[in-house]
């Protein structure tokens, strides 16, 4: 098939209505309506050796302090 696929926000008017990269013309939404506060990242290990499990937790904030 000939689809063209706007790839996200790619510099230009693609549906010209004289706005660049607007809402329309993305193929999907964002996963979150508003601006993300954090993140938390946790990443789990199990050693076979000694069978146990080791987790190491990193949180990052987004808002300003």
């Amino acid at each position: 098939s000939n689809t063209i696929v706007d790839q996200g926000t790619d510099g230009f008017d693609n549906n010209s209505n004289n706005l660049v990269d607007e809402a329309a013309e993305r193929e999907t939404s964002p996963p979150y309506p508003v601006p993300l506060r954090g993140i938390e990242i946790r990443i789990r290990c199990y050693e076979p050796s000694s069978r146990q499990v080791r987790q190491v937790t990193v949180r990052h904030t987004f808002v300003p302090h």
